[in-house]
């Protein structure tokens, strides 16, 4: 097939003429075919042994006909085959072949223009407070100190900000029966107007340390982040600290006994150094018939001012002292003496700890290594 001419996008085709080609076509025929009105499209048919046709398609019957002449004068022969086309059928073109390169290139960009304009606008209306708050770890302190910690707080929104971010952080500390008390502590930005996208700040944390003791800091903030979110609360793991006393704090602590003798657990807590070491009493009142066996053990080296218990008065109103000094010792430490007492079968055990009281003070002198 050649010699192509014409439009066949003009308009449906409503007529055929085929004609017998005795030449091939020449410029001028081909020129005269294209000059003539209503002509959709032409071409030649090489039938082979020689023989070709021309076929035209016509707009209109009224197109052909007024054309008519012209052609079968130049071709010196009528239309072999004429006539009206009806029912032209042809395969579906896949859709991807009837859309243009740049139609595609454009589209997929308006698209992803869409969806990211979509999800700004989806994390603006409807993004959830996404914070963290990372303290520091466990720390010391002794009493008197004043506490200065740091908190990270961390926006996990990468292009969100979080608004109207409130943060606050306290101490609290349960006794052994259950009560607990708290206080409040300071922060160096309690509120944050505007934390942006996946911004992040350290804020310090101070305030004065509460008495001896175990505590946990405590902190949390509030946040709100898409329009049409509430604001939602955000918790730090908590921290947990200690204060130790500034002077030396004994305790008695009741270990087991039999009829006639108990172990006890002698603690002292010591927030400052003992370099000298200390010096330590044991007091205790109303039990008669106690007796020292001169067993005693410390992880720090003691010195026994004598061999037993001193004890003066009678019945309920005796008292019995022990006294002992121990080596160099250094801050914020626990140390245990153990210390088992005789006495007799009548004795409360459990009771004697209750009310015996131990009191330690630091040496002011080095002890004298002669009479360790």
């Amino acid at each position: 097939m050649d010699q192509l001419t014409g439009s066949a996008a003009a308009g449906a085709v409503a007529y055929l003429a085929i004609f017998e080609l005795r030449t091939a076509l020449v410029e001028a025929d081909s020129r005269m075919l294209r000059d003539s009105e209503g002509l959709l499209l032409s071409h030649v048919v090489a039938l082979g042994a020689g023989s070709s046709q021309l076929v035209t398609y016509w707009a209109s019957i009224d197109h052909y006909l007024s054309s008519q002449e012209r052609i079968e004068a130049m071709l010196e022969d009528p239309p072999c085959v004429q006539g009206r086309v009806s029912q032209i059928a042809s395969p579906p073109k896949p859709w991807w072949r009837a859309v243009k390169p740049t139609t595609l290139v454009l589209s997929a960009a308006a698209l992803l223009g869409a969806l990211e304009v979509l999800t700004n606008r989806y994390d603006r209306l409807f993004a959830e407070p996404q914070l963290t708050l990372k303290p520091d770890a466990r720390f010391e302190l002794t009493e008197g100190d004043e506490i200065r910690r740091t908190v990270t707080l961390r926006n996990q929104l990468p292009a969100t900000g979080h608004s109207d971010v409130k943060l606050r952080a306290s101490w609290e500390a349960q006794d052994a029966v259950g009560q607990s008390s708290q206080g409040e502590l300071q922060l160096s930005e309690a509120f944050i107007p505007l934390l942006p996208g996946g911004d992040a700040r350290e804020l310090v944390i101070e305030g004065a340390a509460p008495g001896p003791g175990i505590y946990k800091m405590k902190v949390s903030a509030s946040a709100e982040a898409g329009l049409l979110r509430g604001a939602r609360s955000f918790v730090a793991p908590d921290v947990s600290f200690r204060v130790w006393a500034r002077d030396p704090r004994g305790q008695v602590v009741y270990v087991n006994s039999n009829s006639v003798q108990a172990q006890y657990a002698l603690r002292v807590q010591i927030g400052e150094p003992a370099s000298k070491g200390l010096d330590c009493n044991l007091e205790i009142r109303g039990i008669p018939n106690l007796r020292y066996d001169a067993r005693f053990y410390s992880p720090v080296g003691i010195y026994r001012d004598g061999d037993g218990l001193l004890t003066a008065g009678q019945e309920k109103d005796v008292v019995s002292i022990l006294t002992w000094s121990t080596g160099p010792v250094e801050s914020r430490r626990e140390i245990q003496m153990e210390l088992t007492l005789a006495g007799t079968s009548d004795t409360n055990w459990r009771d004697l700890a209750k009310d015996a009281l131990l009191t330690c003070e630091a040496r002011t002198e080095k002890l004298d290594e002669a009479n360790r």
